[in-house]
This record gives structure tokens, C-alpha cells and sequence, in this order.
């Protein structure tokens, strides 16, 4: 009672602003998302995805892959999921994301997530959620596990932090193109000792899917050390032809 008497101050004095636009909202509005931008920005659908990598695709083969996923291998990861396609608002919204750790966006992201899995994932028994690790090692904000927490919660499922320990120093991916971001990550993760994957059925977390560079090295650190399934989401994706 006192905390939801404190939240509803919080809100008169610190209206909620949608997240994409920054357009003040309705002091009780708990969707951080105004209704202009719910219809501008650019969801993924099952329909007009890899049903592999979730990535956008305008034409398919047979089995509805992109050319990636039809010619890679081995990719470790059984399927990677994403929220929305990383543009305009959206690029903009994650970015602010990833540099504050927002409330507001991070409620919108961790329950457009969790609604996502719900839809894709209906039927898969997780073991436990993790979050590919923080670039800068030692960090002390790490978006990536704001996002665990309350998928871990909404899904009723445990949440292990601090998974994957660097075994080599790698560059951060941002700063590298397409080619360079493969070298740099690949082998450069093993899961910390004492944490027993045998036979488990996981979920992973990340941000942002570019190449999926990094997705494949810690699904590929996941089934080494004994995970018989990796199943990855993401807020956005990047829509490219690679």
C-alpha cells in the first residue's frame, strides 16, 4: 500500500515518458510507450523472419532460412529470437538503454522479451536464463543483466549470472566490422567452472543481434561444457544481408 502511495507521487512529480520519443504519458501509464510509436516502429515477425536467426528476410528457401543460416556452420546456437528491428527509434531507444539502464526501458525491453519467448518458445522446458558477459571486464553496470532479472522472473525460471569467464582479451564489437568481429570473439569464452550444463536446456540473453558473432561463442562456450540446447533472444536485431 505505502510503496504503490510512493510510486503514484513518483509519477505525478516524474511523469513516465515513452521511451522511443520522449513524449510525456499519463502519470498512471505503465507502458513507457506512447501510441504513435507503437505503430512506427518495426517489430519482428514470424512470418518474414529465419526462423533460425529471427533476422528479417524478404525472400525464403523451402525452409524459410536466410542465407546465413542456410550456409554457416556450425552456428552452436538452436535459435536465436528478437523483439524488434534495430532502427530509427528503436537504434536510438536501446542505445539510450545500454548508456543509462533506464527504468522505463528496461520494463518495456525485459516484458517485450518475455512476451516474445511466450510466443516462440511455447513448450520449451529452460533449465536456467544467463546474459552474454559485459565487454569491460570487472564493469559495474552491465545492461545485459537488468534485462535477466525480470525475464528470469516473469518466466519463472532461475537466473545465473557471471556464466562466461574471457579466456583471451578481445576488442569490443562495435568498434570492429564483419570479418573482425568474428576473429575477435571466436574461442575467446569458457563457462566458469563448477556450474554443471550437462544435458541443460538454456536460455541467453543479449541486447543487440549484429552478426551474431557473439550469440555463436557463448553458445559454442554453453555445449562445451555439456549444454544440450541454447535458445537466444534479443531486444532488436540488425536487419543486414549477412
Amino acid at each position: 500500500m505505502i510503496k504503490d502511495i510512493w510510486n503514484f507521487i513518483c509519477n505525478i512529480i516524474f511523469p513516465p515518458r515513452c521511451i522511443f520519443c520522449g513524449r510525456y504519458l499519463e502519470p498512471n501509464y505503465k507502458i513507457y510507450t506512447c501510441g504513435d510509436c507503437g505503430n512506427e516502429i518495426e517489430f519482428c515477425l514470424k512470418e518474414s523472419s529465419c526462423q533460425q536467426c529471427g533476422k528479417p528476410i524478404v525472400g525464403f528457401a523451402n525452409k524459410k532460412l536466410c542465407y546465413f543460416c542456410m550456409h554457416e556452420k556450425p552456428k552452436y546456437f538452436d535459435r536465436i529470437i528478437s523483439v524488434f528491428v534495430y532502427e530509427d527509434k528503436v537504434r536510438r531507444a536501446v542505445i539510450k538503454f545500454k548508456a543509462t539502464g533506464l527504468y522505463g526501458h528496461t520494463k518495456i525491453f525485459s516484458d517485450c522479451i518475455t512476451t516474445r519467448i511466450f510466443e516462440e518458445y511455447e513448450g520449451i522446458k529452460f533449465d536456467f536464463l544467463c546474459g552474454v558477459p559485459p565487454h569491460k571486464k570487472g564493469s559495474e553496470f552491465d545492461q545485459i543483466r537488468l534485462l535477466c532479472k525480470p525475464i528470469a522472473k516473469n518466466l519463472g525460471i532461475p537466473y545465473i549470472k557471471n556464466v562466461f569467464i574471457f579466456v583471451k582479451k578481445v576488442k569490443k564489437q562495435s568498434e570492429l566490422g564483419y570479418k573482425e568481429r568474428k576473429d575477435n570473439v571466436r574461442n575467446s569464452l569458457k563457462v566458469k567452472e563448477g556450474i554443471d550444463l550437462t544435458g541443460k536446456t538454456i536460455l541467453l540473453i543479449d541486447d543487440i543481434c549484429t552478426t551474431r558473432q557473439t550469440l555463436i561463442e557463448c553458445s559454442r562456450a554453453l555445449k562445451v561444457a555439456g549444454a544440450k540446447r541454447v535458445y537466444c533472444a534479443t531486444i532488436a536485431t540488425v536487419k543486414n544481408p549477412n
